[in-house]
């Protein structure tokens, strides 16, 4: 996608998951955007913690699930970094889901930084 086509809204969003529960961390989107990436940053998560990442649509549910059963890296806090060279069109309305899945025994601080574009 050429660089004078769309302009930069990176996202970030923030929640603490209960220790040893699956819980939802949403974003809707407010208008048209593209998604090209994003980034996971970890505190007190654990070995076999999971995340998922979803579209999803207010009414019709999970319309893809692009991430499944990803697997955290307990040695590092800012987890693999994922930057495509395509992205992907969401209509206003759609939610961008991050399911994850705690095992340990601490509450798990999730911060996903999504690399958003929009129309210029």
């Amino acid at each position: 996608f050429g660089v004078n086509e769309f302009r930069f809204r990176g996202k970030g969003i923030r929640t603490t998951v209960t220790a040893g529960e699956t819980e939802n961390l949403d974003h809707t989107l407010a208008e048209m955007q593209y998604l090209n990436g994003g980034r996971v940053i970890l505190e007190n998560h654990s070995t076999n913690d999971e995340l998922a990442f979803q579209v999803v649509h207010p009414q019709a549910g999970v319309l893809d699930e692009y991430i499944s059963t990803w697997q955290v890296d307990i040695g590092q806090n800012l987890q693999e970094s994922i930057i495509l060279p395509y992205i992907a069109a969401l209509p206003a309305g759609l939610i961008l889901r991050v399911v994850y899945s705690s095992t340990g025994g601490a509450d798990v601080i999730v911060k996903i930084n999504y690399m958003l574009q929009k129309d210029f």
